[in-house]
């Protein structure tokens, strides 16, 4: 009877150190060819320069390696070959479009603020603003492009210009 011999698996350290050799080869490679430094490729058929002749021939060897071939003859360098012209299509012609009827719109940004507040009862030319919490007479003013003492004088109910509270009612002129 033959006793045939045990073959042993790999230990799983071996099989970790064998992993891990492959990825730093791997990242290794790809780190070189990312930044083209990986070595240029060597073609098949090598080939002969007058400079490699020149380099080869001065240089003494002990027994001669390269024939000289019939004759040199520089490589043709290829043309450049002219680029198309780009060919001129005529343009659409544009047709008219009627233009929008003008609605009656506000002229400045504070005009249209304005008029996105409610108005005053039975005054012309005035709106409505509700203090909401960290406003102040000044910034009320400035948002709305109104001057702080035309704001005062809409507004006799504030006595302490300095201290209006939140959910009150303050009128803005214009």
């Amino acid at each position: 009877m033959e006793i045939s011999p045990v073959r042993r698996r790999p230990s799983r350290r071996q099989a970790i150190i064998v992993i891990v050799a492959a990825l730093c080869v791997l990242g290794v490679l790809a780190y070189f060819g990312a930044r083209g430094l990986v070595a240029p490729q060597i073609s098949a058929s090598p080939s002969v320069t007058q400079t490699s002749i020149a380099t080869a021939s001065s240089l003494p060897s002990s027994s001669p390696s390269v024939k000289p071939s019939a004759s040199l003859s520089p490589t043709p360098i290829p043309s450049p070959s002219p680029s198309p012209v780009p060919t001129v299509s005529p343009s659409p012609v544009p047709t008219a479009s009627p233009s929008p009827t003008p609605v009656a719109s506000p002229t400045s940004v504070y005009e249209a603020r304005r008029a996105a507040l409610p108005p005053c009862p039975g005054v012309s030319a005035c709106h409505v603003y509700t203090v909401v919490t960290g406003d102040s007479l000044s910034s009320i003013a400035n948002y709305y492009g109104v001057d702080l003492a035309q704001l005062e004088q809409y507004n006799p109910q504030i006595t302490t210009p300095d201290l209006i509270y939140a959910a009150s009612s303050v009128l803005i002129p214009g």
